[in-house]
Parts: structure tokens; C-alpha cells; sequence
């Protein structure tokens, strides 16, 4: 994935919050930094090639649960497509590099 689309899906992201409300606008963009899978700071950010969100989850944490499952399901844990193809999102890994490790994560 290049800048561009991960751009792309950050601004969609914008574009689409509180759609169908039209008194809702979007200001704020939350973007946790910690993976949905284990709540621990992402290291290596990835969403599933066919996920529209930009919220990442962290690669080896996913691939761990995936490797140690007797049932595995390559499925997206934000939001359930199927994630057996993973990008890595450069914007994340900018965002990431840009604050220091000792910042809570929530």
C-alpha cells in the first residue's frame, strides 16, 4: 500500500463519519495506537487489502493468533473481511515513529 492510498482511506474515513446525520460533522479522528488483538502498542501496522477503515492492527499479533488456532479465520479483527491479504499502512508507521515508545497507549 502507498501514501496515497492510505491517504486515500484516512480522508474516506473523514467523509463517511456520522454519515446520515447531517448535524454531525467530523473534527477529531481517534486512531488507536494499541492492537485490538492484544491492547498493546502496534509495532508493525496492517489492515486486511479489502478493509475500508483505517484503524491497523499489529502483523505478528495477528499472525500468532492465526498460526496458534485450530480453526484459523484470516477475517479482520475491526471489522470482520476477509484478511488473508495485508498491507502495511505508511501513514501509521509515520505516526508511529513520530511518538515515543513511554506514551500510554489506550
Amino acid at each position: 500500500m502507498g501514501y496515497s492510498e492510505s491517504a486515500k482511506i484516512l480522508n474516506d474515513c473523514f467523509l463517511n463519519f456520522g454519515k446520515g446525520d447531517d448535524d454531525l460533522t467530523c473534527e477529531l479522528l481517534k486512531i488507536p495506537l494499541s492492537c485490538p488483538l492484544s491492547t498493546v502498542r502496534i509495532d508493525t501496522p496492517v489492515r486486511g487489502l479489502f478493509c475500508k477503515h483505517f484503524q491497523c492492527f499489529d502483523l505478528r499479533n495477528y499472525l500468532t493468533l492465526i498460526s496458534e488456532s485450530s480453526n484459523p479465520r484470516w477475517n479482520c479483527p475491526v471489522c470482520k473481511a476477509v484478511a488473508y491479504e495485508l498491507v502495511v499502512d505508511p501513514i501509521m508507521v509515520e505516526i508511529l515513529k513520530g511518538i515515543r515508545e513511554n506514551v500510554k497507549v489506550q
